[in-house]
Order: C-alpha cells, then sequence, then structure tokens
C-alpha cells in the first residue's frame, strides 16, 4: 500500500527547523558579507563541520601564514569558479587543499548547492558531502 500526501494544506507539519534557526543555532555559518566580496550575490552559509573542521585554522600552524579569512576566501573563490563552469544545475562540487599540519595538506571535496530559502528566495550552502 502507498500512502501519497495530499495536495492541499490538509495536513499538520508536525516540525520544520528553518534557515535563520540553524544559523542561530550555529549549525549553519553566516558568510554572507565574504560571499558578496567575492561575486556572490545571494544570502550565503557555510556548514559547521565544513567551517569548524577545516576553515579555522588548526592548532601548530602559527607562522604557516593560515587565517580563517584566508581559507574561507579560497573555498569561496573555489566555489566561484565551480558555480561559473556549472551549467543548468543547482549543485556544483569542487576540491579544495586545506593545509592541517605543518607539511601536511588534506584535499577535500566540497559541494555548493543553491536552492530555496526561508522565504522561498534563492540561497547558497557551501558544504561537505556528508552535510547535505
Amino acid at each position: 500500500m502507498v500512502l501519497k500526501m495530499p495536495k492541499d494544506d490538509s495536513w499538520n507539519v508536525v516540525y520544520a527547523y528553518s534557515r535563520a534557526q540553524a544559523i542561530l543555532d550555529g549549525v549553519l555559518v553566516d558568510v554572507t558579507e565574504t560571499a558578496k566580496a567575492i561575486g556572490f550575490k545571494l544570502h550565503t552559509v557555510v556548514t559547521d563541520h565544513l567551517f569548524h573542521g577545516y576553515v579555522e585554522v588548526p592548532e601548530g600552524l602559527d607562522g604557516e601564514g593560515q587565517s580563517v579569512n584566508g581559507r574561507l576566501h579560497d573555498v569561496m573563490v573555489l566555489a566561484l569558479f565551480a558555480a561559473r563552469r556549472a551549467m543548468n544545475t543547482d549543485r556544483v562540487t569542487f576540491k579544495v587543499d586545506f593545509l592541517m599540519a605543518p607539511g601536511r595538506k588534506e584535499t577535500v571535496e566540497v559541494v555548493a548547492h543553491i536552492d530555496p530559502g526561508d522565504h522561498g528566495e534563492p540561497v547558497l550552502t557551501i558544504m561537505l558531502p556528508e552535510d547535505d
């Protein structure tokens, strides 16, 4: 037996978690100002997993020229390049190299996805594949 949802609003939403709530909770990190400086025109967030796991500079990299702003800038520029190459899609993937310890880098696949925000407006989310 297959149940179908009614096409009208006769059913009740049990729980909804908005993008705004996720930002307040820290699950999403608002990086809109950095994104605008790079060339994006949409409200932009990165997931906490990507931000705290890779954008924040790991301990032990003092003197290695690493900063949160620099690492975030790199992610956003690579996202912009990937978005410009994409055609007819709401999602692109790209790779970013992060210095994780002196002499040790990690290449990470990152996803940039445009979808509807809390009010149906287009918004951009940058995340790791497992954050989707």
